[in-house]
């Protein structure tokens, strides 16, 4: 609970936000499609390199690694990571 956290402003259809671990070594981007219908997000609107690896949590995709696009579908949350513990 004491760690760094930002509601990121990504419009209307996404609730999101970030949180960042005491030690500085994981990112977990949480995303929340509000919608009923799919939403789309690159990796470049959330300032995410898409040559690395990000892990979601969640559902266990992968992203990164040269795909830049998230595909969230109606009301489906998404936490991505950079490290899996």
């Amino acid at each position: 609970p004491n760690v760094t956290q930002y509601t990121l402003q990504l419009g209307d259809s996404i609730f999101s936000f970030w949180r960042q671990s005491l030690k500085r070594d994981q990112s977990i981007f949480c995303l929340n499609n509000v919608t009923n219908r799919p939403q789309q997000l690159l990796m470049s609107d959330l300032n995410l390199i898409d040559n690395e690896s990000w892990f979601d949590l969640i559902g266990e995709n992968s992203y990164g690694n040269g795909s830049n696009e998230i595909v969230l579908e109606p009301y489906q949350s998404a936490w991505l990571t950079n490290c899996r513990y």
